[in-house]
């Protein structure tokens, strides 16, 4: 049946005059798309077999049919072809019970069990049966006297979700033609205790590290510890019974730093029932992220062009600028502490962050330092902050020292002479910006050092 047509040649002794696919029959098949060659004595076509047929097919030329040139009538001719069209038929019965009983017990399930059946048709010895036992194929042939034994795990038996066996067989003819039967047959699992092991919350991250785990049985188990549990990324404590007999609950704490997946598993085989057959086991997952991000901030080295804010810039809006990186992100939060007040502003593209600070406030602030700090979230939910400081001048604002020279003065000695020392040459100074408490102050006087004025200070007495 893979091939069903073969191409006609039709070679004649002389260029036809007056043939058509009407001069043609076919026995057990059709002819058809009769076509001529570059060679004017040859034509050819496509035989198309019967099916399904076994036996014999033809093509003939009538005889008189045609002509040569000067109108002669010609010969006829035929060829045949051996033809199965035929596919077989072969059949397959699996035996009824798959063991005594039709039960897989929970020995038989450590086992291997021998499945056995049948085929009949046109299968025969030598065919290859397929058996297909929890999305497993376990194959054999086809023994004298057409029967198959082929060995399948007991645990694929017990563990098949349906508990049906799928048998097929596939035999091919003669003629090179395959076919297959089937046959399915059901059966009884094991009487396994099962556990659903649950890991509560779905996700773990820095704030919450822990979940419940809830262990849930078919029945009620037997010998179940918390040395059957087993933990990866996480540790597991704190196991107890529940009012269910048929629940657990334990605490599942998530290992730091880490980022990946967490698993709870009980292993097979480590419980039983109360008849004493021993249970399957179970896991669950759980995504964890108790990998804090880990952020950076850098401000800019000068806060202005010289690094000084002037009298003029104490007036100012000044705009404190800097870049963030690590696992910081655009939109995150940047606070600067300036003079003991935050000012906040987000990243933007780029990472870079500027955040205008009252230049009153920068050059009223006692140590001259801006201290700022970004803060991120990861996607899990970890928050975590960087800081940076960076230090500036402030306003430059002329100083006088003011320097009574005596250190006492009484009814003998009743003046003093007082200097007032600049840090710049003073423009506008006069008496009028001095003030005495318990005497006065004369003769204000400039010296040689333009830093430097002189004046009298003559104390109060009592007469």
């Amino acid at each position: 049946m893979a091939d069903t047509t073969s191409v006609v040649t039709f070679t004649f002794s002389e260029a036809p005059v007056g043939f058509t696919a009407a001069d043609i029959t076919a026995a057990n098949g059709t002819v058809t798309n009769l076509q001529p060659t570059a060679d004017p004595l040859v034509f050819t076509a496509t035989f198309t077999a019967s099916s399904p047929f076994e036996g014999t097919g033809s093509v003939s030329v009538s005889a008189n049919s045609y002509s040569n040139a000067v109108g002669n009538l010609g010969g006829g001719s035929t060829d045949t072809v051996g033809i199965d069209t035929q596919p077989p038929a072969p059949t397959i019965t699996l035996d009824a019970n798959i063991t005594a009983d039709d039960i897989i017990s929970v020995a038989e399930a450590g086992q291997t069990i021998p499945v056995t059946g049948v085929v009949g048709g046109d299968a025969k010895v030598g065919d290859t049966v397929t058996l297909t036992v929890n999305g497993k194929d376990f194959t054999g042939l086809v023994q004298p006297g057409k029967t198959f034994s082929i060995n399948v795990p007991g645990a694929d038996l017990a563990a098949d979700p349906d508990k049906v066996r799928d048998a097929k067989v596939t035999t091919t003819d003669a003629a090179g033609n395959t076919a297959s039967a089937t046959d399915t047959e059901g059966y009884t699992g094991s009487n396994v205790p099962s556990v659903v092991v649950n890991i509560v919350d779905s996700t773990l991250n820095v704030a919450d590290t822990t979940s419940v785990v809830t262990f849930t049985f078919s029945e009620a188990p037997v010998g179940f510890t918390a040395a059957d549990i087993t933990a990866a990324n996480g540790t597991v404590t704190n196991l107890q019974p529940t009012a269910d007999p048929l629940v657990f609950t334990a605490t599942f704490t998530a290992s730091s730093p880490f980022e990946g997946t967490g698993s709870v598993s009980v292993s097979a085989n480590s419980y039983s029932n109360a008849v004493g057959n021993l249970g399957g086991g179970s896991t669950d997952t759980v995504g964890i992220d108790t990998k804090p991000p880990a952020p950076t901030i850098t401000l800019d080295a000068n806060i202005t062009a010289d690094d000084i804010i002037s009298v003029a810039e104490a007036g100012q809006s000044i705009p404190v600028t800097g870049v963030v990186g690590g696992d910081a992100k655009v939109g995150d939060t940047v606070t600067l502490t300036v003079n003991g007040k935050d000012f906040t502003g987000l990243v933007l593209p780029g990472k870079t962050f500027s955040i205008n600070v009252p230049g009153a406030d920068l050059a009223a602030d006692p140590d001259k330092v801006v201290d700022a700090k970004v803060t991120t979230t990861d996607a899990a939910g970890n928050t975590a902050s960087a800081t940076d400081t960076e230090g500036y001048t402030g306003s430059n604002v002329p100083s006088v020292v003011v320097n009574i020279v005596d250190s006492a003065l009484n009814v003998a000695d009743t003046t003093s002479v007082v200097t007032f020392t600049f840090s710049e040459a003073p423009v506008g100074f006069t008496a009028a910006d001095i003030t005495a408490a318990n005497g006065t102050v004369t003769n204000l006087q400039p010296t040689a050092d333009p830093l430097v004025c002189t004046a009298t200070f003559t104390g109060q007495f009592a007469v």
